[in-house]
């Protein structure tokens, strides 16, 4: 399983801040790169699906590392949706 990397955090921070005209950036290149070190300690052994490995992460970003200028909540948000319909098959609403 390839995961994401530091800059590809940084290209989808990016994005979540260009429609706009917040800053963006790395605020904290350590939490950037410790959200991806604990992903793969999680799930290293896990089966879940890739969207759940997606969401640990945009999640850990907004509420937990607070690696960007701008934009960790926006993420977090993608991520809330897209773990969504994971949650309710397991019964968490």
């Amino acid at each position: 399983m390839r995961y994401l990397s530091a800059e590809e955090l940084t290209a989808i921070n990016q994005e979540a801040v260009a429609v706009s005209s917040d800053p963006h950036g790395v605020m904290n290149a350590a939490n950037r790169t410790h959200v991806i070190q604990a992903a793969q300690y999680k799930y290293e052994k896990d089966a879940e699906p890739i969207l759940a490995k997606a969401a640990f992460i945009l999640e850990y970003l907004a509420f937990k590392g607070h690696a960007f200028i701008e934009g960790d909540k926006r993420m977090a948000e993608t991520a809330h949706r897209l773990r969504k319909p994971e949650r309710r098959r397991r019964g968490l609403g």
